[in-house]
């Protein structure tokens, strides 16, 4: 595969046509390559969750995409800051999921980049400076946290879950409003173009391009040969030259 020191999206997008040139003499034009590589850069982040298995490497891997709402920015691992979630009803929070715009590659919910998975959450009562720690209410031990005294919900004792586009705060008689939120975000968008100025280069290490690249080159080399994916690559070519 690509031994390359791949560093921008022009080092990808050249990578990849060596890659796929070993076995024959084909072309991909940079927009097609770039719904290829986005498809695999998403993949990519997916294959190292859930978090419960997280190695070093995978912690590694995923730490530019942490993003941690309503922290101090002398705290954040990352320059960014974003604000605290308020909540929209009682206890109710809703998570930055749906995708309005783009900002330099990263997708945008709002103020917040889009949400992929969660890590943790923390909530705060507004005239309080102490974040509450809660814990994640799974489905499957629900019955026996309301069953057991000692894990019933709680003001000392909160939980919280994801419902849909939203986080519910569950055992809290206070006012908490505010939400502090842990998650990883979608990877930034990678564009390659003939014209520079257009060009938005990947953001992760060398190393870690170069797995997404080899992961990408294989998958077109395994589905090359299926007549559906040929016809799609011949009619995104005919449409690219036509344009």
């Amino acid at each position: 595969m690509s031994n390359e020191l791949i560093i921008t999206s022009e080092d990808a997008y050249m990578s990849f046509l060596d890659g796929i040139r070993q076995t024959s003499q084909v072309t991909v034009v940079p927009a097609v390559f770039n719904r290829i590589i986005n498809r695999n850069v998403v993949q990519w982040v997916k294959n190292k969750l859930p978090l419960v298995e997280f190695s070093q490497k995978r912690i590694d891997d995923l730490d530019i995409l942490r993003i941690d709402t309503g922290s101090p920015v002398a705290t954040q691992v990352h320059a960014s800051s974003y604000p605290v979630i308020a909540s929209t009803t009682a206890y109710v929070f809703p998570i930055p999921t749906s995708y309005d715009a783009e900002s330099s590659g990263m997708l945008m919910d709002g103020d917040y980049p889009l949400y992929m998975h969660g890590l943790n959450a923390l909530f705060r009562i507004d005239a309080d400076d102490e974040w509450d720690r809660a814990r994640i209410m799974r489905s499957d031990q629900r019955a026996v946290n309301m069953e057991r005294s000692y894990r019933i919900p709680s003001n000392d004792r909160l939980y919280y879950e994801k419902r849909g586009t939203s986080i519910i705060l569950i055992g809290s008689t206070l006012s908490h409003s505010q939400l502090r939120l842990e998650y990883i975000r979608y990877p930034k968008k990678v564009v390659y173009s003939a014209t520079a100025g257009d060009n938005i280069n990947p953001e992760f290490s060398p190393s870690q391009n170069k797995e997404i690249v080899d992961q990408t080159i294989r998958e077109f080399l395994e589905r090359k040969g299926d007549p559906r994916y040929k016809s799609f690559l011949n009619e995104e070519m005919i449409n690219q030259q036509g344009n």
